[in-house]
């Protein structure tokens, strides 16, 4: 499930859950978090450095908690 895309909505970063049961997180490098709060946090911390993320990326993932 992706919680975010390239380009959709003007997203800088990819973020979506794959088949191990873990979060990946796609930009300039390439992160594989265990938990929601995990993506949240480089979500949060991507968009601080200037990075696009959609806030329904964002809310999704909070559902998630």
């Amino acid at each position: 499930m992706a919680f975010c895309r390239f380009g959709a909505d003007g997203s800088d970063v990819y973020c979506f859950y794959n088949t191990n049961d873990e979060y990946e997180i796609w930009c300039d490098e390439e992160w594989t978090v265990k938990t929601a709060e995990e993506a949240i946090e480089i979500l949060l911390r991507l968009r601080k450095e200037g990075k696009n993320i959609p806030e329904y990326a964002i809310n999704s993932l909070k559902e998630e908690l």
